[in-house]
């Protein structure tokens, strides 16, 4: 009973002991959480009242690092690179409220650097540039100097200042112990480079970013993909493959991982393994991690099936990915993939036409917008022609059968195509319901089939009605086909038959760069009885093709054959250069003749006075063009100023020269002798007593004139000034993507000050539309770079060739580039 007394105290004892703990240890925890709430109370206070700075720069950098996720997550998906934008603008505006609200805190330097890297990221470069520079004016010893280097060496890169972002960049790799750093310079070089589509020296600094040892794993991932894309946009598909093996064997980003199985897909396709990389698609098409970028798998799956020879399945999965009508350069590429099979695979012209179109509705500065245009080109200039031949065989065999008296043949052809000469949508010729025809009514061969039909009508009627009289048939009014009407129309119809098999040769070998199909048609105009000048083109053009497929010896026999029978001395000298045959010397004209010998006269015997009058009989005489005689007038002009001293007689016929031949050569430099001589002698009838005084610069001009000017200038070679063509050149691209250029290229040297460039540039735009030879004739203001920059525009701005009676001509203008301010871009 004792014990058990006990017993119970002690247990008894043992839970109070326990429960005043149990309480105590509450009543501890209450406490605690009650200073903890009584913190997060006071801190906000105490950061509002002494650290707000603090706080814009701690959300500046909320911001920024979710735009940096959101930029490594996916760059290249629309939507991400617009939030990513969203989010790097608002780290901007945070951080720069901190700069705004309490300048000289002591995270001004972190601010103005998370700034400049924010700006950069957002493609705004001169921005951080200007932030860098005032970071390094604020704080020359920084610790944050490096990574400003970095930033504006980068962004210098983006601005056409490449040279000067090498060389901190250099500096940077070379003296920096900072390997992160390090590998960003590499990574930042290496997409500079790739984005200007210089793959192999963009695989080279991805390869250092790579072995530069940094610790960011992201960076390193992204390098070494890019190294894949580089091989792939090098060729080296072989090569690419292997090495996303090796990158999908690591542990790398998931994200890194699908980019690396896409571009191993496409590798594989571009290496014939087209099955494999179209089940690779198939596989990312069921990981719905990446959603987003369906319509690029989409797209690789569609290729495939295409290289796999299934136009269908291509056809379904392109238009599949059309469906949603999404913007942008993936929808572009489907467009045209699918223009592409439409007009290669089916010949379907309208089907191909609406694809093409479609390219630049997806995104007008899409990679395919070009290809697009020139396949565009392609399709209607082929189907214009092909239509035309359809509608002249159809004549053709029209004419046929009027000749052969098949009119019932005539009545039962009822497939027209569009005549040149009549509306496109209209035919040109149909069948009624009673078997009339309908179409033009002026159609020549139309209204003799038409009269043969009527005269074939009555003369069955007459044969009816004889025979039931049992007499014999009587004559008929009916006209009959008048057949010398028929001959020419048969001669006309086969012109234009052998015109267009010509055209079609030269633009299959000229523009589509296919052999096969020029030859064709070379070969079809041969058939065709062609002779003279169309004959010699079409077997030199024969020629070409077996010389540019290692075949000399059938190339040489065609210009053995064109020898034979040259239909001109000019295809007789260009056949016996090719056959490495001397050349006979062609013959002089009169006026080179009358100008070698007054070249003799004057320079030989001395005699400048004999020289001149040799030189004016040559003027009246030319019988080469205006360019022959405004040389020999020229030239008569120099020797009566410079060596007989008479300014008054010389400045007439310099005054001559250039009012008679404007288009020449010559011209400018007449007229500005004209106006000397003009000054030098003002009276008629004063004789000058004393040389003009600039002798030297004049020989040296003249000598030049005279080494330059061609004897008869070509269409193709003359150099039109504008107001001599019928069609200015034309700016094809647009002003919108002009203004961009310009907001990109201005001028670092010219930010400071905020100034207003304008650049003038005379530039000859060739008759194949390129602007070979820019040059700056006036820039305002100088010595801040804008001449350079300018230069730099042009070279993107593309022009459609002027023309002088239709066809494409070299023509010089002057176009005005004009930099605005950078408050006003």
């Amino acid at each position: 009973m004792t014990y058990c007394v006990k017993r119970y105290y002690a247990k008894r004892e043992v839970e109070l002991r326990d429960s005043t703990n149990l309480r105590r240890k509450s009543g501890n925890k209450r406490v605690k959480k009650q200073i903890i709430t009584l913190a997060l109370l006071l801190i906000p206070m105490w950061l509002s009242v002494g650290c707000a700075y603090y706080n814009y720069f701690f959300n500046a950098q909320k911001h920024f690092d979710r735009a940096e996720k959101t930029r490594k997550e996916d760059a290249s998906v629309e939507k991400n690179k617009k939030t990513a934008t969203a989010l790097y603008e608002k780290a901007i505006d945070s951080a720069g409220r901190m700069l705004l609200y309490y300048p000289g805190s002591k995270w001004e330097d972190d601010a103005l650097l998370l700034i400049a890297e924010a700006y950069y990221r957002a493609g705004k470069y001169r921005s951080a540039i200007g932030k860098v520079d005032e970071l390094f004016a604020k704080y020359p010893s920084s610790p944050f100097r490096e990574k400003g280097e970095l930033y504006k060496g980068l962004s210098l890169l983006r601005i056409a200042q490449a040279d000067s972002g090498r060389v901190i960049l250099g500096q940077l790799a070379a003296e920096s112990t900072d390997k992160a750093l390090v590998a960003e310079v590499y990574f930042g070089l290496a997409e500079y480079y790739f984005q200007d589509d210089r793959w192999e020296p963009a695989y080279d600094q991805y390869k250092l970013a790579t072995e530069a040892g940094s610790p960011d794993k992201w960076l390193r991932s992204a390098a070494w993909v890019k190294m894949g894309d580089c091989l792939g946009r090098l060729e080296r598909y072989e090569d690419a493959v292997k090495l996303y093996d090796a990158i999908l064997s690591e542990r790398i980003p998931r994200r890194l991982q699908f980019e690396a199985s896409l571009q191993r897909a496409s590798a594989l396709r571009s290496s014939g393994g087209s099955e494999e990389a179209l089940t690779i698609c198939e596989k990312l098409l069921k990981d719905a991690a990446f959603v987003d970028d369906f319509p690029r798998v989409q797209l690789e799956a569609g290729l495939c099936e295409k290289a796999l020879g299934r136009p269908e399945a291509a056809r379904k999965r392109f238009e599949e990915l059309l469906e949603d009508k999404k913007q942008g350069a993936t929808s572009a590429q489907a467009q045209y993939e699918l223009g592409l099979l439409f007009w290669e695979q089916w010949k379907d012209y309208n089907g191909a036409v609406t694809a093409l179109k479609g390219v630049k509705g997806a995104e007008r500065t899409a990679a395919a917008a070009p290809a697009a245009d020139s396949l565009l080109a392609e399709v209607e200039t082929l189907t214009r022609l092909w239509m035309r031949m359809r509608f002249i065989e159809r004549q053709q065999s029209l004419i046929d059968s009027a000749r052969t008296g098949l009119r019932p043949l005539l009545l039962a052809d009822t497939i027209w195509v569009d005549s040149l000469a009549a509306p496109p949508k209209e035919k040109a010729l149909e069948r009624g319901r009673k078997g009339q025809l309908k179409g033009d009514p002026n159609d020549p061969i139309r209204r003799m089939v038409e009269a043969a039909m009527a005269a074939d009508s009555l003369a069955k009627d007459s044969v009816a009605a004889d025979s039931a009289k049992k007499t014999a048939p009587a004559d008929t009014v009916a006209k009959s086909l008048d057949s010398l009407q028929l001959v020419a129309y048969d001669s006309l119809r086969r012109a234009d038959r052998q015109t267009l098999f010509f055209n079609l040769a030269e633009f299959h070998l000229f523009k589509r760069r296919s052999n096969d199909s020029a030859l064709y048609y070379f070969e079809k105009l041969l058939e065709s009885g062609v002779t003279g000048e169309f004959w010699a083109r079409a077997t030199a053009s024969r020629a070409y093709i077996a010389r540019s497929q290692g075949d000399t010896l059938a190339s040489d026999s065609l210009y053995q054959l064109i020898l034979d029978s040259p239909p001109s001395d000019a295809w007789r000298n260009r056949s016996l250069t090719i056959l490495g045959r001397d050349t006979p010397p062609p013959v002089k004209s009169q006026t080179e003749a009358l100008t070698d010998s007054a070249e003799a006269e004057w320079r030989v015997k001395g005699d400048a006075e004999g020289a001149r009058m040799i030189y004016l009989l040559a003027a009246e005489t030319a019988d080469s063009g205006d360019t022959a005689a405004a040389r020999a007038l020229f030239s008569a002009a120099y020797i009566t100023r410079v060596v007989l001293d008479q300014d008054s007689l010389a400045g007439q016929l310099y005054s001559q020269v250039a009012e008679r031949f404007p288009n020449t050569i010559y011209a400018k430099a007449a007229a500005k002798h004209a106006i000397k001589a003009k000054k030098k002698a003002p009276g008629k009838d004063v004789a000058p007593a004393e040389p003009m005084g600039d002798e030297i610069s004049d020989k040296a001009e003249f000598e030049a004139l005279m080494s330059e000017a061609p004897p008869v200038e070509d269409l193709e070679e003359k150099i039109y000034e504008a107001a001599d063509v019928d069609e200015l050149p034309h700016m094809l691209t647009l002003p919108d993507i002009v203004e961009g250029y310009l907001r990109s290229y201005y001028p670092f040297d010219a930010y400071p000050e905020r100034l207003r460039g304008e650049v003038e540039i005379e530039v000859v735009i060739l008759s194949n539309g390129e602007a070979p030879d820019p040059k700056v004739i006036k820039t305002t203001p100088e010595g801040y770079g804008f001449d350079e920059a300018a230069l730099s525009v042009f070279k993107s701005i593309e022009y459609r060739p002027g023309r002088v009676k239709g066809k494409p001509v070299n023509v010089k203008i002057k176009q005005v580039l004009i930099f605005k301010k950078p408050e006003d871009q």
